[in-house]
């Protein structure tokens, strides 16, 4: 895969994530900054190869590999959402903010008040292996959103699981 492929899928996966539409080639074209003739190899490569396909009306593309969440019962997603500590309430943009709420430990299972800046208490974020704690460091301080995102997933499922030890 070349690194334009790389830009294409990442700009539709965006596009689709933030907009909630599916990209035509000629926005695909316009987000990687190539001309469309460019942009339509590349779309036309990526669906050969099976990562993008296009939408039943034939204009718009989308990810060949995106599950279909239409067919997932609600209370599974919110489930899973909660898993993630996402509230169905927390997404409504328009709900009123809490100023000066207390800030918990990210791990479900606690607590513990945590100074702001702070992700964990200090008995859980000790207890994460050394190489965790370094990633969600270095991510956050590179400002990698979606690295960060997966180790703070990994840690939190990590201390959920059990499989952790307080020191």
């Amino acid at each position: 895969m070349t690194p334009l492929h790389t830009r294409v899928l990442d700009n539709v996966r965006e596009a689709i994530a933030v907009g909630g539409l599916s990209p035509s080639v000629a926005d695909v074209a316009r987000l990687t900054d190539t001309p469309y003739g460019t942009a339509n190899y590349a779309v036309k490569s990526l669906i050969a190869a099976g990562l993008l396909a296009k939408e039943k009306s034939g204009r718009g593309l989308r990810l060949a590999d995106a599950p279909d969440l239409r067919g997932v019962a609600t209370d599974e997603l919110a489930a899973e959402l909660a898993r993630r500590g996402v509230t169905l309430a927390s997404l409504d943009r328009n709900a009123p903010r809490a100023i000066g709420r207390v800030v918990t430990c990210a791990a479900d299972s606690c607590s513990a008040p945590v100074e702001r800046g702070h992700l964990m208490c200090r008995q859980h974020w000790f207890a994460l292996p050394r190489n965790l704690r370094d990633r969600i460091t270095h991510s956050n301080a590179r400002r990698d959103t979606r690295a960060f995102e997966r180790a703070v997933t990994e840690a939190r499922d990590l201390i959920d699981s059990g499989k952790w030890r307080a020191q």
